[in-house]
């Protein structure tokens, strides 16, 4: 495991908007709590505590939207479900790297083989209002309907989903607090009890 550079900040973002700010510089410190961080589960316990000198801090997980880890040479945890990469962007550049027309014409030729190497996009809206906008590098992998839906079910009931955070550092999402998920492009085929209707423009 890679070991982190000081200092490292923890942001946790609540459901209203605010953020509480931590930090920690200490070497062995930063060490030891980076070793107990495992993403995708960071928000199956019930609450998050954060102590040091002159105060402790326990924050119930089903109010924290996200939390950001800011350091340097934080570990390369895995992604799952063909996920290769996934980085936060901002909207500007979403709206800059993300042509629908492209995508249309790489379907129009076939689906791609599984395995090829695509670039995707992801829009999460939280309960605080906030849209986190992700570039994600994937595989192909060829999906039923009844895929799709289960894929959708492991987004969010997962116990945290993380990215490579805009400014560095990590970036853990909580599922739960989680208000929409969006994918560009979607999948090829849509679960069972989708609804077909295409979204206006805002």
């Amino acid at each position: 495991m890679s070991v982190p550079s000081t200092p490292l900040e923890i942001h946790v973002y609540l459901q209203d908007g605010r953020v509480a700010k931590f930090a920690q510089n200490d070497a062995t410190a930063i060490q030891k709590i980076v070793e107990h961080i495992q993403p995708n589960r960071l928000f199956a316990q019930h609450h998050l505590v954060l102590g040091g000198d002159q105060t402790m801090t326990a924050i119930q997980c089903s109010h924290i939207v996200r939390v950001d880890l800011v350091a340097d040479n934080l570990p390369q945890w895995p992604f799952h479900h063909g996920v290769l990469d996934v980085k936060e962007i901002s909207d500007d550049e979403f709206f800059q790297r993300y042509d629908p027309e492209h995508y249309a014409n790489l379907f129009r030729q076939g689906a791609p083989a599984p395995g090829t190497p695509l670039v995707a996009f992801a829009e999460a809206e939280l309960t605080s209002g906030e849209r986190v906008f992700m570039e994600l590098q994937v595989q192909a992998q060829e999906r039923t309907p009844m895929d799709v839906g289960v894929l959708l079910q492991q987004i969010f009931s997962a116990a945290g989903l993380h990215a490579r955070r805009r400014g560095g550092g990590v970036a853990i999402l909580n599922p739960a607090n989680i208000v929409r998920f969006t994918l560009y492009p979607g999948p090829q085929v849509l679960p069972p009890n989708a609804w077909h209707a295409s979204r206006l423009p805002i």
